[in-house]
């Protein structure tokens, strides 16, 4: 559960790492790995694996919008993942849709999300003022759904013990 006495912002990946790395081999990117934000937290990037090509608004290797990965030709990544990201994003199928064209064919989406009910919802009181949605799992499938990709699902896994307030979600992209 969510506990804003303990909120350890910028470091969400930490949490996460030991579990999802393993699914980040190969040519891949860490979108919205950290490097920049208003807030002095998030300054340092963060990446899940330091192979991992990190994109997010500033100070890391690539600078730009988690909507528009024009640097990479279709198909071209092994794998993307991006934590604590999507919820920040004002249209996610977009960014969705964008990463999936980015995936192989056999590549995997890796998110680490906040968890709607364990992390405060938007709008009230402790939340992060940037976000635009609550997700859970779920929801997030919607999206995916919404561009019509083939997909599986690999894991789905709420994480809810100690300073989690999250889920893990990783998706395969197939024929």
């Amino acid at each position: 559960m969510f506990d804003p006495n303990r909120y350890s912002a910028g470091v969400e990946v930490d949490k996460c790492r030991s579990r999802l790395e393993k699914f980040c081999r190969g040519d891949g990117l860490d979108i919205g790995c950290g490097g920049t934000n208003s807030d002095a937290r998030f300054y340092l990037e963060n990446k899940i694996v330091p192979t991992a090509i990190g994109v997010d608004l500033a100070r890391t290797n690539l600078s730009g919008n988690a909507t528009k990965l024009y640097w990479f030709v279709d198909g071209c990544m092994d794998y993307i993942f991006s934590s604590h990201l999507l919820e920040h994003l004002p249209h996610p199928a977009k960014a969705l849709d964008e990463w999936f064209r980015v995936l192989k064919e056999g590549g995997h989406l890796v998110l680490y999300l906040p968890l709607e009910g364990y992390y405060p919802s938007v709008g009230k009181k402790g939340a992060n003022k940037d976000h635009k949605h609550n997700l859970d799992p779920l929801k997030v499938l919607k999206w995916v759904d919404s561009i019509k990709i083939k997909y599986e699902i690999v894991v789905i896994e709420k994480r809810v013990e100690d300073n989690e307030y999250s889920f893990d979600m990783v998706l395969k992209k197939v024929k």
